[in-house]
């Protein structure tokens, strides 16, 4: 696999780093039973066109990243949702309904589940003002809710020691 690096601003960066949430959403998921279900779908040319939706979308979100551009980057993460909300039933549930009901009250521009969806991590878009009580309200309605970190080795975890 090839991986070219986006030349993202400085700038870009850190509105984008300081402009996301990410919330667990208390319940893991079967991906397979959703993966199936989009295969069986594929015959719907609604999913097909849902999924190329998903795919142009993607490359939008480059470009707007490239330019700085994070109120762009909501809008199409919020029309990305409903694409990938289309492609199989089970990628949204009452909880995540619940969890974005919540983010939208309190300021979040958009958001998206993770992966194949049905649970898991909901990232949200918020302007950066925001995002501390984005992460409280989303953690008073029993979400898991904490800021985003960029690392430039990958993903970084540790643990502190009691």
């Amino acid at each position: 696999m090839i991986v070219n690096p986006l030349r993202v601003s400085d700038g870009a960066r850190n509105e984008l780093e300081s402009s996301l949430v990410v919330c667990f959403s208390g319940r893991s998921r079967d991906a397979t039973v959703i993966i199936e279900q989009q295969t069986a779908g594929i015959v719907d040319h609604s999913t097909i066109a849902a999924m190329d939706r998903l795919k142009a979308e993607a490359v939008e979100m480059k470009n707007a990243l490239l330019a700085g551009d994070i109120p762009a980057m909501a809008r199409i993460l919020d029309t990305s949702w409903q694409a990938k909300k289309a492609t199989a039933s089970g990628i949204s549930t009452d909880r995540i309904e619940h969890l974005y009901d919540v983010a939208f009250a309190n300021g979040a521009l958009a958001g998206k589940v993770s992966g194949a969806g049905g649970g898991g991590f909901v990232m949200f878009i918020v302007h950066p003002e925001d995002r501390l009580g984005l992460i409280d309200a989303l953690n008073a309605a029993s979400g898991s809710a904490g800021p985003v970190k960029f690392a430039e080795r990958g993903c970084e975890t540790w643990q502190v020691p009691r």
